[in-house]
């Protein structure tokens, strides 16, 4: 049965397997949002937000780092883009396997 560990906000923290071995393990800012993501390999991704919490950066393990601009692509096919207000206004998905849009 894989389990899951939150923070006293709800923030999920740890997913284990079945076995009890590590899934995913997470780390969140004093805002609730995401500062690093580590994988079952140690392999860590950070994030970084600008002041008003809209994401400024993604860096993955010892790759070089990926600035976030208004229009937003983050490894895994996704985009946000945003308002002015900092709102999301649009969210597209591309399926690498499907070849499809969403």
């Amino acid at each position: 049965m894989t389990s899951y560990a939150y923070d006293k906000n709800g923030n999920l923290t740890r997913v284990t397997n079945a076995f009890g071995e590590l899934v995913q393990e997470l780390s969140y800012n004093h805002s609730g949002l995401p500062i690093t993501q580590t994988d079952a390999s140690g392999n860590q991704t950070t994030f970084t937000y600008e002041s008003d919490g809209q994401l400024k950066e993604v860096r993955r393990g010892n790759t070089r780092r990926q600035q976030t601009p208004r229009a937003v692509q983050l490894y895994d096919m996704r985009w946000y883009h945003y308002t002015c207000t900092n709102r999301v206004c649009q969210f597209k998905c591309v399926s690498c396997f499907e070849n499809t849009i969403s």
